[in-house]
């Protein structure tokens, strides 16, 4: 009578070194994207705030141009001032720069800068032209 030839029972180190390995490399990559997905969540929650910032500034801008003294003396509402705002992560720096485009002082420019510290410096800059036509 034959022996019968037995048949090979489990898994051999090869074969779980190899799906352990694989296991690594998918567990790897999902951890990357998981960081870079909140790095990015973070970006944009940190620019939309920028962003509201110096629309805010703009738009103050655009209330105070109905206002004689604004024409006379920009400096008092804001031109050429650099304001800090506390986000929920981040600090916010808003400056503002204004420039006369006429010699009768009727078009003005406002550049709104905001800024913020992301991993590196990160701006938003906003501009437009405001008109006083009853000069």
């Amino acid at each position: 009578m034959k022996k019968p030839i037995s048949k090979q029972h489990g898994q051999t180190i090869v074969e779980i070194v190899f799906v352990l390995g694989l296991s690594f490399v998918i567990l790897s990559g999902l951890v990357v994207s998981i960081i870079f997905t909140a790095k990015a969540g973070r970006f944009s929650k940190n620019k939309s705030a920028a962003v509201r910032l110096a629309q805010e500034k703009i738009e103050e801008f655009k209330t105070n141009k109905r206002l004689t003294e604004f024409w006379n003396n920009p400096s008092d509402y804001g031109c050429g001032a650099t304001e800090v705002s506390l986000g929920e992560n981040s600090i916010y720096s808003r400056q503002t720069q204004c420039s006369f485009l006429d010699s009768e002082n009727k078009e003005m420019k406002v550049v709104v800068v905001a800024s913020w510290e992301d991993g590196g410096a990160k701006t938003v800059t906003m501009a437009t032209i405001l008109s006083n036509l009853e000069r």
